[in-house]
C-alpha cells in the first residue's frame, strides 16, 4: 500500500508541478502546493473561460491490496459548459469519459 500511495502522490506532484510550472511561463504566479483545483481554475482564467473546474473523490487514498474504487468528479460551472467532453486518466490509461449537461 505504501508504494501504491507514494507513487499516487508523487504522481499528483508531478502534475501539479507541471500546471504551475506552464501558469508561470505565462506569467501567472503559482506553485504546485496551491492544489490541482486552483491550478485548473487558474488556466481557465488566462485561456478567457468564463468557468470554474472542482475536482473531487470520494478517497482520499486507494488500497491496491483491498481492491478499492473511488468516484471521482468533475464539475464544471459556468457560461458554455454544455456538451463538454471530460476525461480521467491514470497516465495514459483512459478510466473513463463524461459529457456535461447545461447545468
Amino acid at each position: 500500500m505504501t508504494n501504491d500511495t507514494t507513487t499516487l502522490n508523487g504522481s499528483l506532484r508531478e502534475l501539479g508541478e507541471l500546471m504551475a510550472n506552464n501558469l508561470t511561463e505565462q506569467g501567472v504566479a503559482s506553485t504546485y502546493d496551491e492544489g490541482l483545483t486552483t491550478l485548473a481554475n487558474k488556466i481557465l482564467d488566462i485561456q478567457g473561460i468564463p468557468s470554474t473546474l472542482t475536482l473531487t473523490s470520494d478517497k482520499s487514498i486507494l488500497s491496491y491490496h483491498d481492491r478499492d474504487t473511488c468516484t471521482l468528479t468533475a464539475t464544471l460551472t459556468g457560461n458554455d459548459v454544455a456538451n463538454k467532453t471530460v476525461e480521467f486518466f491514470n497516465g495514459s490509461t483512459s478510466l473513463g469519459t463524461a459529457t456535461t449537461n447545461s447545468t
